[in-house]
């Protein structure tokens, strides 16, 4: 804004960090989000340039700032509302931010809730004490739609350190029947399940909850909403520290009063098909898994995705480099595929430039030709996930077939 520059960049250079704010003003360059410790996932500059409006995630909760040039932070209601923000903006919100801001402070955002899909809200100002209004109804169809119940999840870590994630209760519940678990877990690793109406490609959650199952959506640690510290936790340490912390959460769950802690299932979708693919290598009590485009081995995927370099990143080191081969086979769950024996539902796309395909052939080769009941999809597609809504459709009736399946 004027003589003054802003722009996102990762805390200390490192690449799995948080998006910390900067602003360029007088040939000084400041970051003015440091006491927030959340990860920028959007901004936009307030009319006078002396404060941005800001979201991202924060304890499975969406949330929204106010960020001064100053450092001050201040944390936003909104009504509740939860803003839709995109630090891994399609092009839509130049920003990461789906808000407008008029000259007099009036904001318009786009937001959800648990019960509501994306519409368009205004409030006069951000302080002002009245729910922001909504303007648009383009989802009022949902109201006809009996959703699972969403709310936050909490539990104490490996190290009993407080971890959140996500509950969604079966349509109609009823209180004294004890429903199957399916633990959904989110990709990225720098993204986190929030309790809001999500339908980011299509809302799988609320569908396996529809299906009669209670859905457990766990943020591990690399996910962005409990700090810098939570996501650099995945250093050298891809699979299993996360997976101590969607095991710990897991525990948490089975003692619920209205889960059945004997029908358990695993799914996800990129890093959570990575998870997905070692969970059930790591134990085998589990009833059913889907695993799709999932990172089953790190060395091809250093060697064939857009995203090979990443991988020294989270590994510390190349494959090519001295010892660097055995850290990525470590890390591959293909390495432990044959240990093996859930029933896993495996699909991938036949262009998928970030998880290449190969991977998921070979993972379905090491349990189809042991005797592991499973089954393999591939979707043309040159895009990491389907990309039409046949293709969703589909593969929503695969994923959801195969878990009741398995845990009726």
């Amino acid at each position: 804004m004027g003589a003054r520059l802003a722009y996102w960049y990762p805390e200390n250079g490192q690449y799995l960090a948080q998006n910390q704010l900067h602003v360029i003003s007088n040939g000084h360059d400041r970051v003015v989000s440091r006491a927030l410790d959340r990860n920028v996932g959007g901004t936009q500059w307030m009319p006078g340039g002396k404060a941005f409006l800001a979201c991202g995630d924060d304890g499975a909760h969406g949330a929204a700032w106010s960020i001064g040039v100053d450092g001050s932070i201040e944390r936003l209601t909104l009504g509740g509302l939860t803003m839709v923000c995109d630090s891994y903006s399609d092009g839509t919100f130049d920003s990461g931010i789906a808000a407008s801001i008029a000259r007099n402070g009036t904001l318009a955002f786009v937001a959800t809730d648990a019960r509501h899909a994306r519409e368009l809200y205004v409030v006069r100002s951000l302080h002002d004490p009245r729910p922001p209004r909504r303007l648009t109804h383009f989802n009022d169809w949902l109201e006809g739609v009996q959703l699972g119940r969403t709310t936050q999840f909490r539990w104490s870590g490996p190290h009993r350190e407080p971890e959140t994630g996500v509950l969604i209760y079966p349509p109609g519940m009823r209180l004294r029947q004890r429903y199957p678990i399916v633990v959904f877990i989110h990709g990225g690793p720098g993204e986190a399940s929030i309790d809001s109406f999500v339908w980011e490609s299509w809302p799988m959650a609320q569908l396996i909850a529809a299906r009669g199952f209670l859905v457990f959506q766990p943020n591990y640690r690399g996910s962005d909403d409990h700090g810098n510290a939570f996501m650099l936790g995945i250093y050298r340490d891809t699979v299993a520290g996360p997976a101590a912390d969607i095991l710990s959460g897991l525990a948490a769950v089975k003692a619920l009063p209205q889960a059945d802690p004997a029908r358990v299932a695993v799914c996800g979708w990129s890093y959570g098909g990575l998870l997905t693919s070692w969970l059930i290598a790591q134990r085998h009590d589990w009833r059913a898994a889907v695993s799709g485009a999932a990172v089953n081995d790190e060395r091809e995927e250093y060697d064939l995705s857009t995203s090979n370099v990443q991988d020294r990143y989270y590994l510390g080191t190349s494959p090519y480099a001295p010892g660097g081969a055995l850290i990525y086979e470590q890390q591959s769950p293909l390495t432990y595929a044959a240990a093996v024996t859930t029933p896993t539902l495996i699909w991938s796309t036949t262009g998928d430039p970030v998880v290449p395909t190969t991977m998921s052939y070979s993972f379905f080769h090491a349990l189809h030709e042991r005797g592991v009941p499973s089954a393999f999809v591939e979707y043309v597609a040159a895009s990491h996930g389907p990309d039409t809504p046949v293709m969703v459709e589909e593969l929503s009736t695969r994923w959801l077939a195969w878990l009741n399946h398995y845990l009726r």
